[in-house]
């Protein structure tokens, strides 16, 4: 499960995509707790929690949308006490984790899985992913952290039976988010903050509707408007209020949108969601260049560069330098945009473990790439979002 970090932003955000292998009401499949951080449990199997009520959670510690909602895990650990065992499964070394909990309040258990071995056995493919396991030793529910709900826990604990919403992503894309839309031609769906899922973005490759179909889950309008623009980051509200417009991740201003374009419009996509967006929304939008401070990416040494390779759908470590900004700019490793000033466009095998939780630490990354970011200042095109 571990991922190169230049994981481009139309493949999916932060990884954010759900495929449920574990049947509801079946024995967790149980496994060895070897090595653990944080919160100490004198176990070594988890089946030697049996009478506990368990979330396992699957994150890592380049996974944004995962690192987000550890707070509100280790708040769940705090209400429910004893209660109530949090696992947080990594397949990362101990010292990965270890140094991205440095100085972090801790009060569930890190386990350490750098085999994969959990992970395969819970079939999971991407994260953050979730699995709530009742004192029976059962499960109860998988999906989002955030949709396990203390309301939710509480009725595990009482024997009652949660609703569970199911989020499928089928391999060929044609179900996405179990959603069948044989025959449409052109669809618009706007919906409010959906906490059984994550956030990000799909821009559908395969299947009937290959590209002809977007979809932003749990996203700020501001940040769906970045993405139709290819402008992570890069945008700029200018609205009397931010009310309705928020720049934050709260949840009254989050939405999913589900846009399919005619097959004669496929190649224009973007540019008609926009066009539906400035309707749903009443906003306009335009591109100005602005001057303002950014890290400048540049080739340091020509002779560490790593070795070119051909774009290969199921090799994601084949990039190039334009992407690879384009991506720091999305995840604002930085605080700030980044520029590709490498003035090459080859694929490059660009093989990253993970997305160190310290900025410094990429940079001695690039360096070992032969690649060097500095802060300049630089005029950039820049997104602003303005209402009629």
């Amino acid at each position: 499960m571990k991922k190169a970090f230049f994981l481009l932003i139309f493949q999916c955000l932060a990884l954010c995509s759900f495929a449920q292998k574990i049947a509801l009401d079946t024995p967790a499949p149980d496994f060895e707790i070897k090595e653990s951080i944080g919160k100490s449990i004198k176990v070594k199997k988890l089946s030697d929690l049996k009478g506990k009520f368990i979330i396992l959670d699957f994150w890592a510690t380049w996974c944004k949308p995962c690192i987000k909602t550890m707070p509100y895990l280790e708040k769940l650990k705090e209400q429910f006490g004893d209660t109530l065992v949090v696992l947080a499964v990594s397949d990362e070394t101990r010292e990965e984790i270890n140094l991205f909990l440095k100085n972090k309040e801790v009060n569930a258990t890190y386990i350490v899985d750098n085999q994969s071995i959990i992970t395969s056995k819970y079939g999971v493919v991407s994260i953050p992913y979730s699995v709530l396991i009742g004192a029976d030793g059962l499960v109860k529910s998988v999906g989002s952290p955030l949709s396990f709900t203390p309301n939710i826990i509480r009725k595990v604990m009482e024997n009652q039976k949660v609703e569970i919403v199911k989020v499928v992503v089928e391999s060929d894309g044609d179900k996405f988010l179990n959603k069948i839309l044989a025959g449409i031609q052109f669809s618009v769906d706007v919906t409010p903050y959906n906490p059984l899922q994550p956030s990000f973005v799909r821009d559908v490759t395969k299947g009937e509707y290959a590209n002809r179909r977007l979809y932003f889950s749990n996203m700020t309008i501001k940040a769906i408007y970045e993405e139709l623009y290819h402008m992570p980051n890069r945008g700029i509200l200018r609205v009397p209020s931010l009310e309705k417009f928020s720049n934050g991740n709260e949840a009254t201003n989050l939405y999913c949108v589900d846009i399919i374009v005619r097959p004669n419009e496929a190649e224009n996509r973007f540019a008609v969601a926009t066009a539906q967006l400035h309707k749903r929304f009443g906003l306009q939008s335009r591109v100005e260049y602005m001057t303002v401070m950014a890290k400048v990416l540049r080739v340091q040494s020509k002779d560490m560069l790593p070795k070119t390779a051909p774009y290969n759908a199921t090799q994601n470590q084949a990039t190039t330098f334009y992407d690879l900004a384009a991506t720091m700019s999305s995840f604002n490793t930085f605080g700030m945009p980044v520029v590709d000033e490498t003035k090459l466009e080859s694929r490059y095998l660009l093989s990253f473990d993970k997305l160190p939780d310290n900025p410094a630490l990429l940079v001695i990354a690039l360096q070992n790439f032969g690649l060097q970011i500095t802060e300049e200042i630089r005029q950039i095109p820049t997104l602003i979002l303005f209402e009629k």
